[in-house]
């Protein structure tokens, strides 16, 4: 097994992805690269769909270019549900305490990353 493909397996088993930066492979947690902005999760992956029309000459752009509407739509109804959730916080104990614990959407701190060689 290849050392990317064991870094890979070993952090998805510790509930982490491993991106490939220009410097290198890191890992994050998939809460942390999940809570930024759609457009920086789909940058930090290579799907944003400008990158992915720059690769037409692979066929698997077209997929790519799915996941990427696929993550914007994910994303946004997320962002609908969590607006649900903080409108029933206000009346919901149980709603509040899940929002105090998951309701705040960090931007990924780029600095927090794990750098893997």
């Amino acid at each position: 097994m290849s050392t990317l493909k064991e870094l890979v397996l070993q952090n998805a088993k510790e509930g982490k992805v491993v991106i490939m930066t220009v410097d290198g492979p890191m890992s994050t947690s998939l809460e942390e690269i999940t809570r930024q902005p759609t457009e920086g999760l789909l940058y930090d992956l290579n799907r944003d769909k400008v990158t992915v029309l720059t690769l037409m000459d692979d066929p698997k752009w077209v997929n790519d270019y799915a996941v990427a509407m696929v993550i914007e739509y994910l994303h946004t109804a997320l962002d609908e549900a969590m607006k649900v959730i903080e409108w029933y916080a206000g009346y919901d104990p149980a709603a509040a305490a899940w929002l105090e614990k998951y309701g705040d959407k960090p931007t990924l701190d780029t600095n927090a990353l794990d750098t893997k060689d």
